[in-house]
């Protein structure tokens, strides 16, 4: 019955995303290399005299495996820049598709570690002297942080699409040139192009970043995102969790056993999920969750379901983390969206059940947010996470 439900589910998507191709609602078209060179030339005339101390752009086909060389050196400090248009397409047929924001990655030096931006532009400071390598498109796993692929490079052979990067390197500080660049067309009189916009848009990016919760790090394998942050909230000090078409992992290191007694509580309130349909499939599987890590490195991760029942519990669906993540459905619907709840699980009983033979220790903490492969958004807030053993108790996540 299960399968059979799959089935339907996914025929229902194919014949969706057909309509929606037959429609010409496919993936958007991409200005060209030439085009976009003209925004970035645009924008580096629109800049105060000497700046820009270099500046390039660079086409990356969705087949191309990392790394680009850009040819930019870098010293201690320099600001850089980046913007991005276009996607990649790795499947037609189930409309798995990701737009540039989800794709740019970088590094300074060959041995450097690799770095995601956080957006369709993004601006860093060069934390060492050495060569700036940028990635269009990451497919499966990386093997370490200095950006080796996990992942035969003949999987890039599959993609469809690419993105075209601009990289500016500034002579002094980004946000003042930017400022300036946005400012001066306004101030003119001149409506702002294209260029005009790129700098306003990544303006405002710097200005309104979203800071990493002290005591948290990002999932290094999926790079930073500004989709967490702390604030205070209806029930103090809360975890808000807001993914728009991006993915995000949020983590936090503990060390403490894991005994039959263990128990996991935390109080969330869910406003928005990001998929319509059930999430146990490749194409829908858009979620968020709170995620136990064990030494082992298996994780449990417990979520509110669009259509799965309550106890269900699946494998993760995505290629190379089936082994690695279970799913655990803890509510289900949308008719109690936007309530706050109280939610205790016994982690040993629910690894047991789910997986098999629980191991000894839990070693991290995980928030959750993929929006990506439907490209909807999902909207949270956590609060009071803890781990609770007889007398003892780890706050995760304190008000």
């Amino acid at each position: 019955m299960i399968e059979l439900r799959r089935a339907l589910m996914l025929l229902g998507l194919l014949v969706k995303n057909f309509l929606r191709r037959l429609a010409g609602r496919g993936a958007p078209e991409r200005p060209t290399h030439g085009e976009f060179s003209r925004v970035i030339a645009e924008l580096a005339a629109r800049a105060p005299a000497e700046a820009i101390a270099a500046i390039e752009t660079f086409d990356i086909p969705a087949t191309r495996p990392p790394w680009l060389d850009t040819g930019i050196d870098l010293g201690p400090e320099d600001q850089v820049s980046l913007f991005a248009v276009g996607g990649v397409t790795l499947s037609r047929m189930l409309d798995i598709r990701f737009a540039a924001k989800n794709q740019l990655w970088y590094r300074v030096g060959e041995e450097g570690e690799i770095a995601k931006a956080t957006g369709a532009s993004h601006t860093f400071h060069a934390d060492k002297p050495g060569r700036l390598y940028i990635c269009g498109l990451f497919v499966g796993a990386w093997a370490d942080k200095q950006g080796r692929l996990a992942t035969p490079r003949e999987s890039y052979a599959k993609g469809d699409g690419g993105i075209s990067v601009g990289v500016v390197k500034w002579r002094g500080d980004a946000e003042a040139v930017l400022g300036a660049i946005a400012g001066g067309a306004a101030a003119s009189g001149d409506r702002l192009g294209e260029s005009a916009r790129l700098a306003a848009r990544e303006l405002t990016h710097i200005r309104e970043r979203v800071e990493t919760p002290a005591g948290w790090f990002h999932f290094w394998e999926l790079g930073a995102s500004e989709i967490y942050a702390r604030r205070p909230g209806d029930h103090g000090s809360v975890m808000c969790c807001h993914t728009s078409d991006n993915a995000g992992i949020l983590q936090r290191d503990v060390d403490c056993a894991l005994t039959p007694s263990t128990r996991v509580k935390w109080r969330w309130k869910v406003d928005t999920l990001p998929s319509r349909y059930a999430e146990d499939t490749l194409p829908t599987h858009d979620y968020l969750s709170i995620a136990f890590e064990f030494e082992n490195g298996r994780d449990l991760s417990y979520y509110w379901s669009s259509k799965l029942p309550a106890g269900r519990s699946y494998h993760c669906p995505m290629p190379g983390w089936e082994n690695r993540e279970t799913h655990f459905v803890v509510r289900s619907g949308s008719s109690e969206l936007g309530r706050w709840f109280s939610e205790e699980r016994n982690l040993y009983d629910d690894y047991a059940a789910a997986i098999g033979e629980p191991p000894s220790r839990i070693v991290r903490v995980w928030f959750i947010a993929v929006s990506a492969f439907q490209r909807g958004e999902g909207q949270c807030e956590y609060a009071d996470v803890s781990i609770e053993d007889g007398g003892r108790r780890i706050a995760v996540l304190d008000s």
